[in-house]
């Protein structure tokens, strides 16, 4: 459920719990129908999408969520940096998170679900 990273000597960590799938969740709203005013916040299956798109500005605001409330913190400068840096395994990364993401009790179900709706749309599109 939490992981950690080594960036510049300092060990930031990252917990993938209840608070970063309510603060995940937050940053996409949808209205549950057409027309409808009742927003259904989707942050989460939004988010997990684009990571097994491998897309590295939804690594970046994955990797933020999950480190909100811990010390020390992650900011948008220092991790932009080290995915830059061209030591950095993004590959790698990317499947660490995914794992963190399936195995956290407050998240694998969703992930499980939006992996699941992704193989079915392939198969359609086969």
């Amino acid at each position: 459920e939490k992981m950690e990273l080594v960036i510049n000597d300092k060990t930031y960590s990252f917990n993938f719990g209840m608070r970063f799938l309510k603060d995940i969740n937050k940053k996409i709203e949808t209205p549950i129908d057409f027309g409808s005013s009742i927003k259904q916040q989707i942050g989460l299956r939004y988010y997990v999408s684009l990571l097994l798109d491998e897309d590295v500005e939804a690594l970046s605001m994955v990797l933020l969520t999950a480190n909100a409330g811990q010390k020390p913190n992650l900011t948008p400068t220092v991790i932009e940096n080290y995915f830059d840096d061209s030591e950095t395994d993004l590959d790698d990364l990317f499947e660490r998170v995914m794992e963190g993401l399936e195995t956290a009790n407050a998240t694998k179900k969703t992930v499980a679900k939006v992996k699941e709706n992704l193989e079915e749309a392939k198969a359609i599109q086969e």
